[in-house]
């Protein structure tokens, strides 16, 4: 008895790790005020549009990461933007704005990126724009670092937390988060996202994360 109370006790995630994952997977950062999970359905399509070679190729190389972790679903490049579910805009700073209205949302100011997402009634992600400001080159670990926030919170997991500082999703008024690569915790609950269905409420993803957290 007491070996199997220790090893529950080691399977339960901590409080703070599981305030963070719930609020990245069930709540926005703008937007909208549900507590229930969004996530794709089936292995969308992505398009890259404007940036350098370098750019592209970063976005290229991120999709392909999270194709891992979303894994059975993937992500899958095309050359044909109106055809596909996520539309990532690569340019200048002040044609953001632009591109975001003839897309249907409103650019929110001192962003040097940004996501929006479109949902069905049963919280299976439908479209998906992503804005990043050409400002940066490949090389630089800012742009390495918002690239990969705003495409992985772009699979479902659309907020931030100032709980970690090694997680992609880390964020205070002060500090915007700088980590290039999704370390264990992310990787984790990106697979808590794809192993539940859409529009799972938050009571039930708990329980769901207690019992699966360290088998993911």
């Amino acid at each position: 008895m007491i070996l199997a109370l220790l090893a529950l006790a080691r399977a339960t995630p901590d409080v703070t790790t599981e305030q963070h994952v719930l609020s990245v997977l069930t709540r926005s950062e703008f937007g909208s005020s549900r507590t229930r999970t969004v996530r794709w359905a089936r292995s969308p399509t992505l398009a890259i549009i404007g940036g350098t070679l370098g750019q592209r190729a970063l976005a290229e190389d991120i999709a392909a990461s999270l194709s891992q972790a979303i894994a059975p679903l993937s992500i899958g490049l095309t050359d044909e933007p109106a055809e596909a579910d996520i539309r990532l805009y690569i340019d200048r700073p002040r044609a953001l704005t632009a591109i975001a209205i003839e897309e249907g949302f409103t650019f929110v100011p001192g962003n040097a990126g940004l996501f929006w997402c479109w949902w069905d009634s049963r919280g299976r992600l439908t479209r998906t724009v992503i804005l990043i400001a050409d400002t940066w080159g490949a090389d630089d670990p800012w742009l390495q670092h918002l690239m990969l926030e705003e495409m992985t919170q772009s699979l479902g997991l659309m907020n931030d937390t100032a709980l970690f500082p090694e997680s992609v999703f880390y964020e205070t008024d002060t500090d915007p988060g700088s980590t290039t690569h999704l370390p264990d915790l992310d990787t984790r609950a990106i697979s808590l996202l794809y192993s539940v269905r859409p529009y799972t409420h938050q009571r039930r993803l708990r329980r769901v994360m207690r019992r699966r957290w360290e088998r993911l």
